[in-house]
């Protein structure tokens, strides 16, 4: 059974990339486009890791991450932040804390591709 992942993100263009090439890596994805629709999704349903924008609409990624903390059902899911906020390009994968990571906007797949699959294996 395919790991599941979600995107959470209000770029579409970003999402649609994303998706795609997650699809083609074998991965079941699905989107959200902000931190509240995310938080439905999550409630619903189960997911092995989720790849979040930390600035969105209604709610943004860390207060989305927060909750997820918070919460003995969700609080060991993965966490990977795609940010253009006080990042450099250089500043690509670096630990947040744990299981969770950061990555520059614009983003390298491969190499996003790479700490996904180190997080899932």
């Amino acid at each position: 059974m395919p790991k599941k992942i979600l995107v959470v993100d209000d770029e579409k263009d970003v999402v649609s990339v994303l998706l795609g090439r997650l699809k083609d890596h074998g991965y079941d994805a699905a989107s959200a486009g902000d931190g509240d629709q995310a938080l439905k999704m999550v409630q619903e349903d189960k997911f092995d890791l989720i790849i979040l924008d930390i600035m969105m609409p209604v709610m943004g990624g860390t207060e989305f991450a927060g909750i997820l903390q918070n919460d003995p059902e969700t609080k060991n899911i993965p966490l990977i932040f795609l940010t253009a906020l006080g990042t450099k390009k250089d500043d690509v994968g670096y630990t947040l804390s744990g299981s969770h990571f950061i990555f520059a906007k614009p983003f390298d797949f491969t190499e996003l591709l790479g700490k996904i699959n180190e997080l899932l294996s």
